[in-house]
C-alpha cells in the first residue's frame, strides 16, 4: 500500500536534512507519570485507524511516495534532542515517533504526513484510547467524557484522511496562465540576525494563557 504526498507536502523531503529534519512535535504532560505498558498498547489500537500515518518515505524515479511500514512501532523513553533527523530509505525509518519521559508522552511526526491540525487530532486520539486502556486496567479511573470530539478507531479510515486537499479547494486555470513573481508584503516579518552553527539544536520553553491566546486571535477574526 503507498500514499502519494500531497501538494503541501510535498517540499519537506527535498530540504530535511540533519540540520532541518522537518519533523515537528505535540504532547501533552499527563497527571502522572506515563505507563510505557499502556502507551505501547494504545500505539497498537490506533495504528490502523491512521495506517496513513505509519509509513516510510520512498523515492521514485520522478518523485517521492509514501509506503505502509508494517515494521513494529515501539514507544520509547525520550533520550535524544526534540524532532532528530530521520535515516529516509531504510526498511525500518519511521515518519512518526511515540515517545514519553516522565509524565510527558509526545508525538513526532514528518510534516508531510500531516499539519499541526492533524497531529492535534491524532493527540487528543491517542491520549483519549490511553486514558480507556488505563481504565480496563484500574476499575478506578474513569474514562473522560468526548463529546464526539474524538475519531472513533473502530471506523476504517475515510478517503478525507489522506485525500490531497489542495486540488479540491483550489483551482488552476492553465490555459493563458502567466507566471507572476509576487513580492513579499510590506507587512511581512523577516527574521534578523546570525544563523546558528551546524548541528545547533535550541529548545525555548514558554506558558502562556490560551483563553488570553484565542480572545486575541477571534478579535483578528482568526482561529
Amino acid at each position: 500500500t503507498w500514499y502519494s504526498i500531497d501538494t503541501a507536502g510535498k517540499l519537506f523531503p527535498s530540504v530535511s536534512s540533519n540540520n532541518h529534519s522537518s519533523f515537528f512535535r505535540v504532547a501533552a504532560v499527563l497527571k502522572e507519570a506515563v505507563d510505557p505498558c499502556i502507551f505501547q498498547e494504545t500505539v497498537e489500537r490506533v495504528r490502523p485507524r491512521f495506517s496513513f500515518f505509519f509509513v516510510r518515505l520512498r523515492r521514485g524515479t520522478f518523485w517521492n511516495y509514501l509506503e505502509k511500514n508494517n515494521e513494529p512501532f515501539l514507544v520509547q523513553q525520550e533520550t535524544d534532542f526534540p524532532c532528530t533527523a530521520s535515516q529516509f530509505g531504510r526498511h525500518d525509518s519511521h515518519l512518526i515517533r511515540f515517545l514519553y519521559f516522565g509524565n510527558r508522552l509526545s508525538i513526532e511526526l514528518f510534516h508531510s504526513i500531516t499539519d499541526g491540525c492533524g497531529a492535534v487530532e491524532f493527540l487528543k486520539t491517542v491520549l483519549f484510547t490511553y486514558s480507556v486502556i488505563a481504565a480496563e486496567k484500574d476499575v478506578h479511573k474513569g474514562i473522560p467524557e468526548t463529546e464526539g470530539k474524538i475519531v472513533n478507531i473502530q471506523r476504517t479510515p475515510v478517503i478525507d484522511d489522506y485525500e490531497n486537499s489542495f486540488l479540491r479547494f483550489t483551482t488552476l486555470d492553465r490555459k493563458g496562465s502567466k507566471l507572476e513573481i509576487r513580492k513579499f508584503a510590506p507587512n511581512s516579518y523577516h527574521i534578523k540576525g546570525t544563523a546558528p552553527a551546524e548541528k545547533y539544536v535550541g529548545v525555548i520553553t514558554g506558558l502562556l494563557s490560551s483563553e488570553q491566546l484565542n480572545g486575541y486571535a477571534k478579535s483578528l477574526n482568526t482561529t
